[in-house]
C-alpha cells in the first residue's frame, strides 16, 4: 500500500499531466494549422491564408503563455500553486466552450476557423495578463458590472438560434466556474477582502460583458 506522501506525489503529477495536456487547443479546431514561424502574413490575404494567419497568432501567444505560467507558478507557495492549477483547469475549459460558441455562429463558413482562432488568442492573451497580477479593478463596483453583464448575456440568448443557445450557456457556465476559481485563488494571493465584492470579480465581470457585447461577432 503507498504511504501517503507518495500518493500526495502522485496525485499531483497527475495533476500537472492534466494540466499540460488540457492547456493544449482543440484537435478538431486548429490541428489543421499546426504552428509555422514562417508563415507569410503581410498584405492583403485570402481567407484561408488569413485563417492560417490567425491559428499562427494563437501559437504564439500560447508560446508566451507558458513562458508566464511556469515561474509565476514556481514563486507561490504549494497551497496557492494547488488554487493556481484548479483556476487554470477551470480557464481552460471556459476558454474551449467560449470559443466553440463563438465559432458556431459561422458555422460552415469559410470564417469559421478564423473567429475560433482569434477567440482562442483573446482569451490566452486576457489570461497571460492575469496570472502576474498586474490587472487592477476598474473603477465600478461588482453589482453594477453584475448587472451590465446580466443585460449582455440575455441580449446575446436572445439574438442566436436554440442551437447557438445551448452553447452559449455551456460557455458562460464554464466561465462562471472560471471566474470563482481564479478569484479565489487571487484573493489568497494578493489578500484582498471577501471574495464576493473584491477587485477580481469586478474586473472578470466587467471583462466577461465587454465580450458578451462584441466578441461573438467577427
Amino acid at each position: 500500500m503507498a504511504s501517503s506522501h507518495s500518493a500526495s506525489v502522485i496525485s499531483e503529477l497527475l495533476t500537472a499531466a492534466l494540466l499540460v495536456l488540457a492547456i493544449q487547443p482543440s484537435q478538431s479546431a486548429l490541428a489543421q494549422f499546426p504552428a509555422d514561424s514562417s508563415a507569410n502574413c503581410e498584405g492583403e490575404l485570402p481567407q484561408q491564408q488569413m485563417n492560417y494567419c490567425a491559428a499562427q497568432e494563437y501559437w504564439e501567444r500560447d508560446a508566451e503563455l507558458n513562458q508566464i505560467y511556469k515561474p509565476f507558478k514556481r514563486s507561490l507557495s504549494l497551497t496557492e500553486q494547488e488554487r493556481l492549477t484548479d483556476s487554470s483547469l477551470a480557464w481552460i475549459a471556459f476558454r474551449d466552450a467560449d470559443c466553440k460558441a463563438r465559432a458556431s455562429r459561422y458555422e460552415g463558413g469559410s470564417i469559421q476557423p478564423f473567429i475560433h482562432a482569434r477567440c482562442m488568442t483573446e482569451l490566452t492573451e486576457n489570461r497571460m495578463a492575469e496570472l502576474p497580477n498586474r490587472l487592477q479593478g476598474f473603477d465600478l463596483t461588482y453589482a453594477y458590472a453584475d448587472r451590465q453583464l446580466n443585460r449582455s448575456y440575455q441580449a446575446l440568448l436572445n439574438d442566436v438560434s436554440p442551437r447557438e443557445r445551448e452553447l452559449v450557456i455551456d460557455a458562460q457556465l464554464a466561465w462562471i466556474d472560471y471566474r470563482d476559481r481564479h478569484c479565489i485563488f487571487e484573493t489568497m494571493v494578493q489578500k484582498t477582502e471577501a471574495i464576493t465584492n473584491n477587485p477580481c470579480l469586478t474586473r472578470l465581470t466587467d471583462i466577461r460583458s465587454q465580450q458578451l457585447n462584441a466578441q461573438y461577432r467577427p
